[in-house]
Parts: structure tokens; sequence; C-alpha cells
């Protein structure tokens, strides 16, 4: 390992915008999701770090009165920070000798596949095998200093960094259920829950319904923030057509704010609605005391 180009890195990803900071080696990552493994974008990685970034909790709690706020600093803004950041990391890391990714953010290019909304990345179990929290049972990733108030990005290398410690404090899901009785689509079923081990250690979370969960985030019932209330089919499993009705129900309910309503979204680049997973959950109820004058944890 290399504690001092690890200690290098650090300081400079929190130079370049992250909040946190974590370091994971690829060998721990074997017991992610298939085809989301570092080495699958980077045969030669042997390292990840990953870098997170605060949101205001104002924007969450105030989601109804201004959904465009959330949308532009809960995604937009938070996105193109952490992109910056990781294609900074990955230049400064390379400068050093060492081949580097920056695996783009969310909310684009994979992610907007509303069958099947995946990244090329998990940046999440990046997260949870670099030490900077754990999953809530809403397939949100909690930190002990922000809850589920982050967004991440990762940056793969062929540096050899030395990897922090799996987080091992207090619980930060204690199963509330808050989210589970806030999702629109009843997209997440708490008694079908899904588990994987990650550096020896099980993780457990709600099974997600992605086409119901897509349903919200297109903002088709009012509940999700969108403009035009498309009441929610009541069915266990959502399936591709009601995602194709659902949009011919909006257009043919008010054609005109349905025609714009994705224009709104694209004249501030792009955001997801709904979020209600995020916006209910307040866990850990104390969160961790941050560095006097900093926001930064190494």
């Amino acid at each position: 390992m290399a504690p001092t180009l690890t200690n290098e890195v650090k300081r400079a990803a929190l130079r370049f915008g992250a909040n946190l900071v974590g370091v994971t080696s690829v060998d721990r990552m074997e017991g992610t999701p298939e085809g989301f493994r570092a080495t699958d974008i980077l045969p030669s990685a042997k390292s990840v770090v990953v870098m997170a970034v605060m949101l205001p909790g104002g924007i969450s709690d105030c989601w109804k009165e201004s959904i465009w706020s959330y949308l532009y600093y809960g995604y937009i803004i938070p996105n193109k920070r952490l992109g910056g950041a990781a294609f900074d990391l990955a230049r400064f890391i390379e400068l050093k000798g060492h081949k580097s990714f920056p695996v783009v953010p969310t909310v684009y290019m994979k992610d907007c596949n509303v069958v099947d909304p995946m990244g090329e990345f998990s940046h999440r179990h990046a997260a949870f095998a670099a030490g900077l929290g754990e999953f809530g049972f809403s397939n949100l990733f909690l930190t002990p200093e922000f809850g589920s108030h982050n967004r991440l990005v990762s940056v793969l290398t062929s540096a050899e960094l030395r990897p922090d410690a799996i987080y091992k404090g207090a619980p930060l899901c204690d199963r509330c259920m808050n989210c589970v009785g806030a999702c629109p689509t009843n997209a997440m079923k708490k008694d079908a829950p899904r588990s994987l081990e990650i550096a020896g250690k099980t993780i457990e979370y709600a099974g997600l319904d992605k086409l119901a969960c897509s349903y919200s985030l297109l903002g088709f019932p009012k509940e999700s923030g969108g403009f035009v209330d498309i009441k929610t089919p009541k069915k266990d499993r959502f399936n591709k057509w009601d995602i194709a009705w659902g949009k011919v129900r909006h257009f043919l309910k008010d054609p005109v704010i349905s025609s714009t309503q994705a224009e709104y979204q694209k004249a501030i680049d792009w955001g997801d609605f709904c979020g209600l997973c995020l916006h209910s959950c307040d866990r850990p109820l104390v969160k961790k005391p941050l560095k006097a004058g900093s926001l930064l944890r190494v």
C-alpha cells in the first residue's frame, strides 16, 4: 500500500470539492452486483476513491414549496460538482503515474433507462466498501454526517491505495419504514428484501420495483412533484407498458403541460422528480459532529 500517496489523493479530493472521501481496494467489491465492478471498466484497477458531497437539508424538507430548487440543488449542481471533482482527481492521480478512470455521476446515460435505471458503476456499493457509511432500507446510501442527504462519485485507479475501514459505528438506519410508506407507487418491497455480502459484511435493503420507481421519477403521480396528476396503477409489479400508458394518459389529461414538463426539466439541465424516499428519511436522528469550522472528513 502507499500511505503517502493515499493521503495526497484524499487531500486533493477535498480540495476539488468533496465533503467526504474514502478508499476501497477492488477485491473488497467482489460481492457487488455483477457488471458494475471496477475491473469491468478498468481492468488494471486496484483501488476506488469515492467522494461525497452533502445536500442542504432545506431543499429536501421544503421540496413541495420549490420542486425546481430540489431538481437544481439536489441533482444538477451536486452532479456537476462531483463530475468536476472526479475529473480533476483522475488527472491528479494520472500525473502521479497511475491509470485512472472517473466514472460519470448519476442521472445520465444509462440512468435514464426507465426499464433498468442502472449506471455504469455502483457508487453506493463502492462507498460502503470505502467505509463512508451504510445502506438504508430504502436503497439510499447513508453517511453518519449527512444521512441520505448526499450524492456520490467514484474514481477507479491502478494505484494501490490504502483502504479505509468498513463502517462499524451505530446503525444509521433503524428500519422506521418512513421511506416505504412515503413511496407513491409502492416501489419498495419490504417483504422481499435483497441482500449481498461486501468485505465480509452482509447488507440488506428493500427489493425495488424499478419500473414503479421510474413512474414516480417521471412525475406522473401528483405526490411526486409533477404537474399532471396521473393515478398510480393498483398492481404488485409494474411493466414497461405501464410507463408507456402513463405517458399517454399524462398527455391526454393536459397536452400543454405534459408537452412542456420535460422541457422545463431540460431548461435547468436534468433531474428526476419525486425523491420522496430521501425527503422522508431523517436517519440517523443524531448526526455525527463535523470537524470545527469544516465540512470535511478524511
